[in-house]
């Protein structure tokens, strides 16, 4: 299990951003779950009509869930890409608590708009996570977050119930954005 990465509030996100990128996913990527992953899915349904998918799909692409949730984030480009790093951010007792991923799915399609990326070492967990929106062909709009992970260290191990339930009320919080 690795170790997690803190950075002080004034540190450099830069410096963990280029170590970061020369690292591998924690996690090999796909929606299907494995043995010892827990699995979550939050959604809803937002304004009916293409100006309301477009905008939530730009939001998307652009971090604002995880800006908009309270995150700081250092990315390797200011919209989603495959291959891109970043490095997340929560401000905890004077520190960051360091979030490194790799995006490794970016969907542009005429009904469906997000990204999914990998963990890297140093994040408190193992998987992956999807940012979706989706147009149905009557109009409605509906969000998504989708999870598959498990602890990625000992510490967050320890966390059990509680690591979750942070899990699932900052997959609310980006959802809340929208």
């Amino acid at each position: 299990m690795a170790r997690l990465r803190f950075i002080p509030l004034n540190g450099s996100f830069e410096k963990l951003l280029a170590r970061s990128r020369a690292d591998q996913p924690t996690y090999p990527g796909g929606l299907d779950p494995r043995p010892g992953f827990d699995t979550f899915n939050r959604s809803i349904r937002l304004p009916r009509g293409e100006d309301s998918f477009r905008q939530a799909g730009e939001t998307i692409l652009t971090w604002g869930l995880q800006r908009g949730a309270g995150l700081r984030v250092e990315p390797d480009t200011p919209r989603v890409a495959v291959g891109s790093t970043t490095v997340l951010g929560i401000g905890v007792a004077g520190l960051y608590l360091a979030f490194p991923c790799r995006v490794n799915e970016v969907y542009q399609e005429p009904t469906r708009l997000g990204f999914s990326y990998l963990t890297l070492p140093g994040h408190p967990e193992c998987g992956m996570e999807r940012f979706l929106v989706e147009l149905a062909p009557d109009g409605t709009v509906q969000a998504s977050v989708t999870a598959i992970s498990r602890p990625g260290n000992l510490l967050v191990s320890l966390a059990g119930p509680v690591g979750r339930a942070a899990q699932r009320r900052t997959a609310d919080r980006y959802l809340a954005v929208l």
